[in-house]
């Protein structure tokens, strides 16, 4: 079928020689993201013959750093984006912080709040409980990937390269929007899938608003931090337990 063909030809250019991304294309990145991701994360922990949280994290982050290399080059190759395009770190305003800040706040209530309610109903499996009451959130080698690593990787990736590339071939509207969805499908949770894709269609639209990754990239770290960091210390890891 045609609209699977993936070559640069069958991609539509723009007047100065630049190259659109085509739905089909960013599907398949992301699915050679996935690949290289957890292929390389086995590999590492077969060799590695540990389960440590903290080595498990490197793994994962080293895992994050690889991926992202190898698709800013597939990137460069398929749509001539230059990393300068796929970075585009350029200025932006510093009070936007402040609503940005609510607004993150917000949304990870809200997603907390309903994933709360989902557990609370039985809608949610019991090994999603179970995760989320297992999981250990108290060491700095996780908080260093999850909080910092993660985001960077994930902004660059999804908000600078994929959604460079879509601006191209898509209105900014239908770039953001599908941008966003990716973004959600990559955290293979249905049942948090409305909180990534609101932070996804939020930082899009900062991206395209501010012509810069770093809003998004900054909204994408306080929203994870807001997760993990109440686990390193006592009040908030207190203040976590009696939530549930």
């Amino acid at each position: 079928m045609a609209w699977l063909e993936i070559g640069v030809k069958r991609s539509v250019g723009t007047p100065n020689g630049q190259v659109g991304a085509s739905i089909a294309q960013v599907c398949l990145l992301l699915v050679l993201q996935l690949i290289l991701g957890i292929g390389i994360g086995v590999v590492l922990g077969a060799i590695m013959h540990t389960g440590a949280e903290s080595v498990l994290s490197w793994t994962t982050a080293f895992a994050d750093v690889v991926t992202l290399i190898v698709c800013l080059r597939v990137g460069q190759r398929w749509w001539r984006l230059s990393c300068e395009e796929a970075l585009s770190i350029s200025r932006f305003r510093i009070t936007l912080l402040i609503p940005l800040s609510v607004t993150i706040f917000g949304i990870e209530a809200a997603n907390s709040f309903l994933v709360t309610q989902l557990i609370r109903f039985g809608i949610v499996p019991a090994f999603f409980d179970t995760l989320y009451d297992t999981a250990v959130w108290d060491s700095f080698d996780i908080v260093l990937s999850l909080v910092v690593i993660a985001p960077i990787v994930e902004e660059i990736t999804i908000r600078g390269l994929v959604l460079g590339a879509l601006l191209r071939r898509y209105s900014a509207s239908t770039a953001v929007a599908f941008s966003a969805f990716a973004f959600a499908c990559l955290h293979f949770s249905p049942y948090q899938f409305l909180g990534p894709l609101t932070i996804g269609l939020l930082f899009g639209w900062l991206r395209v608003r501010c012509r810069s990754l770093w809003p998004g990239l900054i909204g994408h770290v306080m929203f994870n931090a807001i997760v993990i960091l109440p686990g390193l210390f006592p009040v908030g890891s207190l203040l976590v337990q009696r939530s549930k």
